[in-house]
């Protein structure tokens, strides 16, 4: 498949072409010892009781007591304490771990019922984000471009072609997510090729696009930089320029678009908290809601793909927003925080009443001069509702989370993730299930979910 062809394809979303990439999945173990330890424990402490009792009955000398009566008082005291003893060992962590694993590959005990959207096979989150190290190290590599070499990932793992901008951000992403150290994983390198792939008036573009730089890739590659160490002056100069993008007079299309207002919104909270922009962005964004106010039922926010056009409730898209206005809210000012929590929290309302987690597509189109400029936005639904669920306390949430994160792992295969049916494996794709499994796993809520 042709480079070009390759670039037509989608950032952030659908693809055009499979590509099996990824390994067999994990196959589930035998039951072994494990299995033997949890049917012996299954007795219970009563039966060991019993047994116990019978046998000093049975093998007391005689000798040793002068009355019948003392005997049998003796063995059953003896009897309990055994009993009391086992069920004390029963209850230690240690011990628990390997009678009855709570993430024992398939999860289910005798007498459970698997939910119908569980995955075939679950790994513990450990073994699915030391899966995702070994598969990022592996696919980072090194290429001839047309100035220069480049250094970095593709946007799909294990794609044959170049390193991009925005498939090194997200890679880059992945790298300081899970903390990833290794003398192959240059940082400085990495963020210097992204830098000199950027546009000569700032920012950068994806490969589907033309020559004019966008705020949504801008704010995706922005931000990884940042993360990674960004020179300060070149930082600043790509917000003026995010900034200068973000306004209805040079991109229309994108300060209406739900998609992109979130991206920037979620960047700019990270690298330019004081920007008089956020405060911009958040207030359109509020004010672009779909509210539900009428009726028995709680109050509630939703948002559609764009903004003030009546477009119907979108669940990616509501929850992307919740998702940016949290990360706006804890960098804004005080006067402005109550109502973007207020924001979040009835977008969280409506996500829980609306549990449809179908992946979506979405086509952005712009026009670049006399061309059509076209951007593929991929939206991984259930990661994103699983990180608006995981805001605050879960609390009676639990359950929408779960399902969401089982969602989730439903697209993983050794670390990796595989958009739709498809099979090929965006590293942005990627990055979204690292964050739910890490931070769903650090909650310390039931696994498998």
């Amino acid at each position: 498949m042709s480079v070009a062809l390759r670039e037509k394809q989608i950032v952030e979303g659908s693809f055009t072409e499979p590509d099996a990439a990824g390994q067999d999945p994990v196959r589930p173990r035998r039951p072994g010892l494990r299995g033997l330890a949890r049917h012996l424990a299954a007795l219970g402490p009563f039966a060991l009781i019993f047994a116990t009792y019978s046998l000093l009955i049975d093998h007391l000398p005689d000798q040793w007591f002068r009355q019948d009566s003392v005997r049998y008082l003796f063995a059953a005291l003896a009897a309990l304490c055994v009993g009391m003893t086992l069920r004390w060992l029963l209850q230690r962590p240690s011990v628990q771990r390997v009678v009855d694993p709570p993430t024992a590959p398939g999860g289910t005990l005798p007498g459970q019922r698997r939910p119908d959207d569980a995955p075939a096979v679950v790994e513990s989150a450990k073994q699915i984000l030391d899966g995702t190290r070994s598969r990022i190290l592996a696919d980072l590599r090194t290429a001839s471009g047309v100035n220069g070499e480049l250094y970095g990932w593709s946007q799909f793992i294990a794609d044959k072609v170049p390193p991009s901008a925005i498939g090194t951000s997200y890679g880059l992403r992945i790298a300081l997510a899970l903390d990833i150290r290794h003398p192959r994983l240059d940082r400085r390198r990495l963020v210097e090729n992204v830098v000199a792939l950027q546009k000569p008036s700032k920012g950068w573009v994806a490969r589907s696009q033309r020559d004019v730089a966008r705020p949504e890739v801008t704010a995706w590659v922005l931000a990884a930089l940042v993360r990674a160490g960004l020179d300060p002056d070149v930082r600043e100069k790509n917000v003026e320029q995010l900034e200068r993008m973000m306004s209805p007079g040079v991109d229309p299309i994108g300060y209406a678009s739900v998609s992109v207002l979130t991206s920037v919104i979620a960047a700019l909270a990270e690298v330019a908290p004081t920007s008089e922009k956020l405060e911009e962005l958040t207030a359109l964004l509020v004010a672009g809601a779909i509210r539900q106010d009428a009726g028995p039922g709680p109050r509630q926010l939703s948002w559609g793909r764009t903004l003030g056009d009546g477009e119907r409730s979108s669940v990616p898209h509501t929850a992307r927003a919740v998702v940016a206005l949290h990360q706006a809210a804890a960098v804004i000012k005080q006067g402005r925080r109550q109502q973007l929590n207020e924001a979040v929290d009835l977008g969280i309302e409506w996500l829980t009443h609306n549990p449809d987690l179908a992946m979506k597509d979405e086509h952005l189109r712009r026009l670049a001069g006399d061309a059509r400029d076209i951007i593929y936005i991929g939206h991984f639904t259930p990661a994103w509702v699983a990180r608006a669920l995981m805001i605050g306390e879960v609390g009676d949430r639990l359950p929408s989370l779960r399902r969401a994160v089982r969602a989730v792992l439903k697209h993983q295969e050794n670390g990796v993730w595989k958009w739709k049916e498809q099979q090929v494996d965006p590293t942005w794709m990627t990055y979204q299930g690292v964050l739910v499994v890490r931070d769903y796993s650090m909650l310390n809520l039931p696994w498998p979910p």
